[in-house]
């Protein structure tokens, strides 16, 4: 809903809003819990059925960095991108999100052609919301 409504935007008359534009927060949301799903053994079927029995009734993918404790029913050893299933860990998450931030904004103020401006908006999303490795021009790598 929110990337047609991004994709469809027209400014309409008296309106100071010239673009709008979507850092894609929530692809790599779900990148996240699919690749620790997989790293915990969840079934791909099970990612998003797993749950805590918590508060919040978290993902286990999105929550834990083990299987939850089969003697306590409301644990798991914690992971690094979401402590309680709600909240995200600034040291594991805010690096990608920032640079995406960053990124989007620099297409906006410096590509003034509304389809340059999408494309690389596109790019940005591609290379900073996911967790594909970063490189860089100079062709060095960074692995997360």
């Amino acid at each position: 809903m929110i990337r047609s409504f991004a994709s469809n935007y027209t400014k309409p008359e008296n309106c100071t809003v010239e673009t709008v534009q979507v850092l894609d927060f929530a692809t790599l949301t779900m990148n996240m819990i699919e690749a620790n799903a997989q790293y915990l053994g969840i079934k791909a079927e099970d990612t998003y059925n797993l749950r805590m029995p918590t508060r919040w009734n978290s993902l286990v993918a999105q929550l834990c960095a083990s299987l939850p404790f089969p003697d306590e029913n409301k644990g798991c050893l914690p992971n690094y991108f979401s402590n309680d299933g709600i909240h995200w860990c600034p040291e594991t998450t805010h690096g990608r999100l920032n640079a995406g931030l960053v990124c989007i904004l620099s297409c906006i103020y410096n590509d003034k052609s509304m389809a340059g401006m999408d494309t690389c908006c596109n790019n940005c999303n591609s290379k900073f919301m996911s967790l594909e490795p970063l490189v860089f021009e100079n062709g060095q790598q960074i692995l997360e």
